[in-house]
C-alpha cells in the first residue's frame, strides 16, 4: 500500500524501508518537519546524511536530536530561517553561509576519562 504526504515512522517508513534499499545521501530533508512522528531511525541511519534540515516549530514535537545521531550535522528552520542549498548541473552543491551558522554537528558518543590522581601531597 502507498501513502502520500509525510512518511510518518509508525506507518510510512516501514512500508518504504520494505520496498527500496536506502543508502547513504548528501541531505536529508526530514520527514514530518523533523517532528518525533516522522522519525523512523532505521532508516535515518541507513541514509547516514551528511546533513539533516528540520523545520518544527514546536520543541516538544522536535526530533532534531535524534536525527543528530546519525547525521554529521543538522540545522533546524526554527534557528536558521530560510535556507538554500544549489545543486549544480555537474552534480557539486553549495549552500547559503545562515546554514553554517546554526548548524550543530553529531552527536560524539564519547568516553569521560577518569579523574586525574591526586596531588602526591594529597596521598
Amino acid at each position: 500500500m502507498t501513502k502520500r504526504g509525510d512518511a510518518t515512522a509508525d506507518e510510512s517508513w516501514p512500508d518504504i524501508c520494505g520496498r527500496v534499499t536506502l543508502s547513504p545521501v548528501s541531505v536529508l530533508k526530514a520527514s514530518h518537519h523533523g517532528r518525533k512522528s516522522g522519525y523512523h531511525q532505521p532508516a535515518v541511519k541507513a541514509l547516514s546524511p551528511w546533513l539533516t534540515i528540520t523545520s518544527v516549530g514546536q520543541t516538544e514535537h522536535d526530533a532534531t536530536e535524534s536525527y543528530r545521531q546519525y547525521s554529521e550535522h543538522t540545522v533546524s528552520l526554527r534557528d536558521a530561517g530560510d535556507i538554500r542549498i544549489t545543486i549544480n548541473d555537474d552534480g557539486k552543491w553549495s549552500y547559503e553561509p545562515n546554514i553554517s551558522l546554526h548548524w550543530k554537528s553529531k552527536k560524539a558518543h564519547l568516553q569521560v576519562p577518569p579523574p586525574p590522581p591526586p596531588p602526591a601531597w594529597l596521598r
